[in-house]
């Protein structure tokens, strides 16, 4: 079995501030740095790094960024990399992380929505019963809708990070067989207004899942950050995983780490709720750290990190 993972690849400019600006404002970082990440890079590095056996395809650019891009994915142990040029220059993320560890995004997406069914073809004729297939929200809607279809019928399970939230979302969702998301996106498709999560508003969250849950008969993976996550399956109560308490430093590439590290579990048959409980942990850990797939963590780190977590609970 194989998970095959389809997305982007991008050049991530990590700019540190004490504040994100005002409308208008201007800040100055007190730090920069480079790192290579992208959702789908991401996504197949974590998966890989749990010990999955991983196809990564994606687009890169034609310019000079393209073949560090290109380097990276190709050092990469554990994974395959089919790796395609688009006509355009590589995509790339300005990433701001501020004093309290919350990061703020932007992102090209050019290359990303390049792929199309032509190109993937040879990827999505290679899928078989039992394989995963790992999609993301930046594609086309086109390319995103055939890959999710074509998986199903060749008895393949779907799993959709959303992330970034296009448009047509609800139609996605309903597609794939699991869906990964976070309380805001889940408002935003379902029309709601969202609030910041608080642990006495979890009830709230679980009920927005549900809600999303049944109307798109697809398995909701609910995430919600330092408090863990909820499984909303069809004709099963909600199971609530909680995260271990860690001093975040960075929370970018925290849902990729999550959503890698649980498709390498279900590869390895874990169950869903243990595959969600490994991923949250690996999810913690990566917030202790800075970067994106530089940062991502290895199985000997992840255990260690457990190890560390037991004896601080230990006293």
């Amino acid at each position: 079995m194989t998970l095959r993972v389809i997305g982007n690849t991008t050049r991530d400019i990590f700019y540190l501030t004490q504040n994100f600006p005002m409308p208008g404002e201007s800040v100055l970082a007190f730090e920069r740095k480079e790192d290579v990440g992208g959702k789908g890079f991401n996504q197949a590095v974590a998966a890989a790094r749990a010990g999955a056996k991983v196809c990564f395809t994606t687009s890169i650019g034609n310019d000079a960024p393209a073949e560090i891009l290109r380097m990276a994915i190709n050092a990469e142990e554990g994974m395959v990399a089919n790796i395609l040029t688009a006509p355009f220059s590589t995509d790339e993320s300005v990433i701001m992380i501020s004093d309290e560890s919350e990061n703020a995004i932007v992102s090209t997406a050019d290359c990303a929505r390049w792929l199309d069914v032509q190109s993937l073809a040879p990827t999505l004729e290679s899928v078989i019963q039992g394989d995963l297939l790992l999609m993301q929200g930046n594609m086309n809607h086109e390319t995103t809708a055939n890959a999710l279809s074509q998986a199903r019928a060749r008895g393949a399970i779907s799993v959709l990070n959303i992330a970034p939230l296009p448009q047509d979302a609800a139609a996605l969702v309903e597609m794939a067989d699991i869906v990964v998301l976070n309380l805001v996106e889940a408002c935003t498709i379902l029309g709601h207004t969202c609030v910041k999560i608080e642990t006495n508003s979890i009830a709230s969250a679980i009920n927005s899942g549900k809600m999303l849950q049944e109307q798109s008969g697809s398995i909701i993976l609910l995430t919600l950050g330092s408090n863990g996550c909820v499984i909303l399956s069809p004709d099963a109560e909600p199971i609530e995983i909680s995260a271990p308490r860690v001093e975040a430093v960075d929370t970018t590439g925290a849902g990729d780490t999550f959503t890698g590290w649980f498709c390498a579990g279900r590869m390895r048959g874990l169950s869903l709720e243990d595959a969600v409980k490994e991923a949250v942990d690996a999810a913690a850990l990566m917030v202790t750290r800075l970067g994106t797939g530089n940062a991502l963590p290895s199985r000997t780190e992840y255990v260690k990190f457990l190890e560390e977590q037991c004896q601080n609970e230990l006293g």
